[in-house]
């Protein structure tokens, strides 16, 4: 297993670089996170009650994709 040095600063200093397209950023983590909340448990096998409490993290995930579209379009894509 390779081990990642990578952090949340180096994240964000990269996705900085590019802010033409967060609106293409924001939906691709949307639908990533959302296939991972679908499909995460399902895939390890985990039990029917564990499936169905990740159902219930899809709708925190949702507003904090639209909290975030909301700030891009207040702030005309600058970050603050």
């Amino acid at each position: 297993m390779t081990n990642t040095s990578l952090t949340f600063a180096d994240v964000k200093a990269f996705v900085s670089k590019d802010k033409g397209s967060d609106s293409k950023l924001i939906g691709a983590a949307d639908l990533l996170l959302g296939t991972v909340l679908l499909l995460g448990p399902t895939v390890a096998g985990l039990p029917l009650t564990v499936i169905s409490a990740s159902l219930g993290l899809l709708g925190a995930k949702n507003e904090l994709v639209k909290s975030e579209r909301v700030n891009e379009f207040e702030t005309g894509g600058v970050r603050v």
